[in-house]
């Protein structure tokens, strides 16, 4: 997942994600996201990696940006994917409701980039899988030795733990 915060890192760690990977472009309010977009759908279909955009906003010049809240749209395009985040029950309703691709539980562990929320922790995490009726990425405190930790899950997604 992208992260405004990493600014220099972000391509150079993007450059390094393994075949199969995908990258969740977020930077929500930079005034640069059109421009930081191209760059990082450049190297993703150069190096085959899957490129999904989050929130339900545009971005500029056109390019629909409505991955995760507005399944609807993403219907009429062929490629597109609708990962919504999930961190409790009624979330994980709401996600089957609007047919998710896929779910993105968070957090599993603590992590930096939400100091102060209070983690799910294994127990609670696994208990949320069992709901959940498509594949399931753990967000929050992953890095791969805790996704080989955790049983269940489709793939994993982090900021801080890829940045290069």
């Amino acid at each position: 997942m992208t992260d405004p915060r990493f600014r220099e890192r972000l391509l150079p760690s993007i450059q390094k994600l393994p075949m199969g990977s995908g990258v969740i472009f977020r930077h929500y309010d930079d005034p640069n996201r059109f421009v930081i977009f191209q760059e990082i759908a450049k190297i993703c279909r150069r190096r085959g990696l899957r490129l999904v955009l989050a929130g339900d906003q545009c971005l500029k010049n056109g390019v629909e940006d409505n991955y995760f809240g507005c399944p609807q749209k993403t219907r009429k395009r062929r490629n597109a994917i609708t990962l919504l985040g999930a961190h409790d029950v009624h979330e994980i309703r709401r996600a089957r409701i609007l047919q998710a691709d896929a779910y993105i539980l968070s957090p599993v562990f603590s992590t930096n980039s939400h100091k102060g929320q209070r983690p799910l922790g294994l127990l609670r995490f696994r208990q949320l899988i069992r709901l959940c009726d498509k594949p399931v990425i753990a967000l929050g405190g992953m890095n791969q030795t805790r996704f080989k930790s955790i049983q269940h899950v489709h793939g994993y997604a982090a900021i801080d733990g890829l940045i290069a």
